[in-house]
């Protein structure tokens, strides 16, 4: 498996050089055929994960799980994909109805749920693994044909130019920018459901129970609504307040990308399962604004200079986390010290929330089993790149 993806990974280098050099945009070829290799790669990784891992190794010596790693990072690939042929099938010089791409996503899980209830039932047994194959082949297929009609919608509304679109869109920006990630954090911390009834310091796909996710929520959702005005000084604050906050969009585009095939069946079962999806209408929406404010302000300053506010914007966030990791490492170093080489002639003093933090996480990492997906106590990838830095 690792050979075969570091000679994916080599491909996709000549390739992006090739188009780079000829200065042309990524075909819908590509996508295809990213989509009929990575789909399968993540199914077989799966399919095998237990003698790639096998249970002789102890959990705590495996860095992180590398099963849901495997989705998380190879995900953006099949997502990209999604949105090039997305991009290539929805042409700008034709007027497309965004709501019957919405009706016809919304056919895949009311499809899903007649086969459940009438077709399933009549299902004549065979052989196992066939059963087991043909599900997992039927629910790929149907998932990718759900995010197809959902992301084509959230594209066609994102890029409408009518004055009667531009007078009401705040109409689904607001509940898909604000209301919507404020009441998934709800759901997965318990606030609204059960998920967490164990403690308050978890949640179904991770701990959000920080503050922090709920106030950048709600800034990110606020920033994205803001119009774009002709103003510079206004564009530019509004160019860098949404590249500040779209590490906080991206993050939970990454973390949810690989329950995304999940969606599907939480619509059918439970019906909130549409906030799965926030995070993908969300970037969608995010990258949309970003490139609004590019063009704009790139009547006034360089494409240059743009980018380099872009980054240095972005990497705001990322910033203080590696700061406040950096701290709890000395705090945590300085207690070592304190406990095995005590310096008797220099007064010691300890901050006890930030030694609790390391303290706790290495507990959790001893407590990690086999196979496990939803760990309600970590943060996803936070945990694992603070584990990294203040745990070594």
């Amino acid at each position: 498996f690792g050979s075969t993806l570091f000679i994916l990974g080599f491909l996709n280098l000549l390739y992006a050089i090739f188009l780079i050099i000829k200065k042309r945009k990524v075909s819908i070829f590509y996508a295809i055929i990213a989509l009929l290799i990575y789909i399968p790669f993540i199914y077989l990784f799966n399919e095998y994960s237990d003698e790639i891992i096998p249970f002789s190794i102890p959990r705590w010596m495996v860095s992180g799980n590398i099963t849901l790693y495997v989705g998380t990072f190879l995900m953006p690939t099949i997502a990209y994909s999604l949105f090039i042929i997305v991009i290539r099938l929805t042409s700008k010089n034709k007027k497309h109805n965004a709501w019957m791409n919405f009706l016809a996503a919304i056919a895949v899980p009311l499809c899903w749920y007649l086969f459940f209830q009438l077709i399933l039932p009549l299902w004549q047994p065979v052989e196992s693994n066939f059963s087991t194959h043909a599900f997992l082949i039927f629910l790929i297929s149907g998932t990718l044909l759900f995010l197809f009609f959902v992301i084509r919608g959230v594209f066609i509304l994102a890029t409408k130019k009518g004055a009667l679109w531009k007078k009401y869109e705040l109409g689904w920006k607001i509940p898909i920018t604000i209301l919507f990630p404020l009441l998934g954090l709800a759901l997965n911390n318990g606030l609204l459901s059960n998920f967490n009834s164990f403690d308050n310091s978890s949640g179904l796909f991770g701990n959000f129970n920080d503050p922090w996710f709920y106030i950048i929520a709600v800034i990110n959702g606020v920033l994205i609504c803001l119009p774009n005005r002709p103003n510079i000084k206004y564009q530019i604050f509004l160019f860098i307040g949404r590249n500040i906050t779209f590490a906080y969009s991206l993050y939970f585009f990454i973390v949810f990308l690989p329950f995304l095939p999940l969606s599907v069946i939480a619509i059918i079962i439970i019906g909130t399962g549409f906030l799965m999806l926030t995070p993908l209408l969300l970037f969608i929406i995010h990258i949309q604004e970003l490139t609004e404010n590019f063009s704009l302000l790139k009547k006034h300053l360089s494409a240059n200079i743009l980018r380099i506010i872009s980054i240095a914007s972005f990497l705001v966030i990322p910033i203080c986390l590696t700061t406040l990791y950096k701290s709890d490492q000395n705090t945590l170093k300085e207690t070592l010290n304190y406990i095995y080489n005590p310096n008797y002639s220099k007064q010691y003093s300890i901050d006890q929330n930030s030694l609790s933090k390391p303290i706790n996480n290495a507990k959790q990492h001893k407590e990690k089993r086999h196979g496990e997906i939803f760990n309600g106590r970590k943060t996803t990838l936070s945990s694992s790149f603070y584990n990294w830095m203040v745990l070594g």
